[in-house]
């Protein structure tokens, strides 16, 4: 009756490690597919988003009549 014993907790055992195996490959595989979309999103141009502040610190914050009046020099059609 103990080597029955032992069988099971081999088999038991052997099923813990497959199982184990199995999640680490496809963590490891999660995570590979991730860095690859990670990488092809940074490829696309524009500007770097902050978290959370996304791109509020490229906003104009100066006075609307300032900037207004700085139209015409930039657009010689505007004056």
């Amino acid at each position: 009756m103990t080597w029955q014993l032992k069988m099971v907790e081999l088999g038991s055992s052997l099923v813990t490690y497959s199982v184990l195996t199995l999640l680490t490959v496809m963590l490891a595989n999660w995570f590979y597919k991730r860095r690859q979309k990670v990488l092809l999103i940074e490829q696309i141009p524009g500007p770097k988003a902050l978290p959370i502040l996304g791109n509020a610190l490229e906003v104009n914050v100066e006075p609307r009549g300032q900037s207004y009046q700085s139209l015409p020099a930039s657009y010689s059609f505007l004056s």
